[in-house]
C-alpha cells in the first residue's frame, strides 16, 4: 500500500476504475482511503472506494486484505452514520462468505467484530454480528458455544422486542408459516435453540435446510 493519498474525489475513483490490472485498481482505492480528509464530500467519495474495494478484493478471492480493510476502516466509521457502518460491516463479511475455504476466517472476523462493538457499544450491530457468529458456529458443528451465544442473545431480543434485528438479519431467516402460523420472517437458529433444549440425546435438528446430529453429553 503506497504511503501518498490521492485526493478523495469522483476522479480518483475513475482512476481506479480505469486501471489495467485489478492490484493497481486495489492499490488506488486504498490510497483515496488514507485521505485524511472528513469533509461530507470526501467521506461521500471514500463509501463508494470501500463498496469498489469490497468487491476487487473478493473477486481476487482476497479473504484476508478483506478483514484487514475492515480493521482498518474503524477509525472512518467514528465520522460516518452507524447505518452506514452496519451497511458497510455486513457487505464485507458478506465477501469474505464468497470466498471459498474461509469458514474458519469468517468466525475469526465475526469475534473481532463483536469485541470492537462491544467496545464502541454498537448494540444493535453487535447483534447482528453475534447472530451471524452463532450461525457459522452451527455449521461448523460448535454446537456448545453457538448454543451459549444464541441463548443470551435470544433473551436479549425477546427483552427488548427487537423486530428491527430480525428484520435486519437476512442471512438468518426464513419463510415459514408452520412455526408460527402467519407469514413473516422467522429466524431458524432461534428455533433450532428451542428445539436443542427440548430434545433428548441424538435427536436431530434441521437448520437451512440441513439435519445434523447433536449428541448431548449428560
Amino acid at each position: 500500500m503506497s504511503s501518498s493519498y490521492l485526493p478523495a474525489t469522483t476522479d480518483s475513483i475513475a482512476q481506479a476504475l480505469e486501471a489495467k490490472a485489478p492490484s493497481e485498481a486495489i492499490s488506488i482505492l486504498y490510497r483515496i482511503l488514507e485521505n485524511p480528509s472528513s469533509s461530507s464530500e470526501a467521506l461521500r467519495i471514500k463509501e463508494q472506494a470501500i463498496t469498489n474495494q469490497t468487491d476487487l478484493l473478493r473477486q481476487e478471492n482476497r479473504a484476508e486484505d478483506l478483514r484487514n480493510l475492515l480493521t482498518q476502516l474503524r477509525p472512518f466509521f467514528n465520522l460516518i452514520p452507524k447505518a452506514k457502518t452496519t451497511k458497510i460491516v455486513r457487505s464485507i463479511i458478506d465477501a469474505v462468505a464468497k470466498v471459498p475455504g474461509t469458514s474458519d476466517l469468517q468466525i475469526s472476523l465475526c469475534k473481532d467484530m463483536v469485541q470492537w462493538t462491544h467496545a464502541e457499544k454498537r448494540t444493535f450491530l453487535r447483534r447482528l454480528v453475534e447472530a451471524k457468529l452463532a450461525y457459522l458456529l452451527m455449521e461448523s458443528k460448535e454446537y456448545s458455544e453457538a448454543l451459549s451465544l444464541l441463548s443470551g442473545l435470544i433473551k436479549e431480543v425477546r427483552r427488548l422486542d427487537d423486530k428491527l434485528l430480525l428484520e435486519k438479519a437476512p442471512f438468518l431467516f426464513e419463510k415459514d408459516n408452520s412455526i408460527v402460523g402467519v407469514s413473516h420472517c422467522l429466524p431458524l437458529v432461534f428455533v433450532v435453540v428451542s428445539e436443542l433444549k427440548h430434545q433428548t440425546p441424538r435427536e436431530s435438528f434441521h437448520c437451512t435446510q440441513k439435519t445434523t446430529t447433536v449428541r448431548q453429553s449428560s
